[in-house]
């Protein structure tokens, strides 16, 4: 049966397609789309995670389809942060949009799952999205909030450290428009550090489905260097110590 209006996902979201009718994969419609036996009036397609709007109109055109037949809905109009904002190598791991403040201490970003993503190449199952990604999601959107608006200025290299970090997961998220909303319940900013309690809710179709709290500090890079070295050396050290010890008693006996 073919339908009028269609959410569209990435291939890596099969079990969510597979078990929802209204709910075709990027390469679901494109086979229907190839076949030429479906109804293409009054077509709407909504985007969902892991899908590129761009990508998706030059895919239909590319099979001579009247892009006009077609309309598009996308809750997001906004581009992924960058590499730098998120602490990330890869484009496809960065899963949440620049952030935009909407009021006093509050921050909303999109979140932009993509099929290549890290926490999708070994574990994918069922339909909703698996909650490392939600952690990683709510890691971003302090990283990238705290350097967009916090650091943007900055020429000096900053240390992120976490303090604490607890999630609490209420409903399932699935791979369709999701809304993180950043709070910042309180910070404490010096000329060497700068101190953050915040509050992180993933949100999708007005509900919340995973909470955040996490206390962080950003430092300066040459402070924590000094103190990360002075640790790591004390360790080495203890372990050579206690290696060197069970080595000379194994040799006494």
């Amino acid at each position: 049966m073919w339908n009028n209006t269609y959410i569209i996902v990435d291939d890596i979201f099969q079990g969510f397609s597979d078990n929802n009718e209204t709910v075709l994969t990027r390469t679901e419609l494109y086979s229907k789309l190839l076949s030429n036996k479906v109804n293409l009036d009054n077509i709407n397609l909504i985007i969902g995670q892991g899908i590129n709007e761009l990508d998706l109109r030059a895919m239909i055109r590319s099979l001579n389809v009247d892009i006009r037949r077609f309309s598009f809905t996308n809750d997001s109009n906004y581009v992924k942060a960058s590499k730098n904002n998120t602490h990330k190598n890869y484009f496809q791991n960065i899963i949440v949009s620049v952030a935009r403040r909407t009021m006093d201490k509050v921050y909303e970003l999109d979140l932009m799952l993509d099929g290549a993503n890290e926490f999708f190449a070994d574990h994918m199952t069922g339909q909703h999205i698996q909650g490392m990604a939600l952690i990683e999601a709510a890691r971003q959107a302090f990283l990238s909030v705290t350097e967009q608006f916090y650091l943007a200025s900055n020429k000096e290299k900053i240390y992120f450290v976490i303090n604490d970090i607890n999630i609490k997961y209420k409903r399932f998220l699935f791979p369709v428009s999701s809304k993180v909303r950043y709070t910042i319940l309180e910070e404490n900013i010096t000329e060497d550090k700068m101190a953050f309690d915040v509050s992180i809710d993933i949100l999708q179709d007005g509900k919340v489905c995973a909470t955040t709290a996490v206390t962080f500090t950003a430092f300066k890079y040459e402070v924590i260097h000094k103190k990360e070295l002075r640790a790591a050396q004390k360790v080495v050290a203890s372990i050579i110590k206690q290696q060197a010890s069970v080595h000379l008693s194994q040799e006494l006996v």
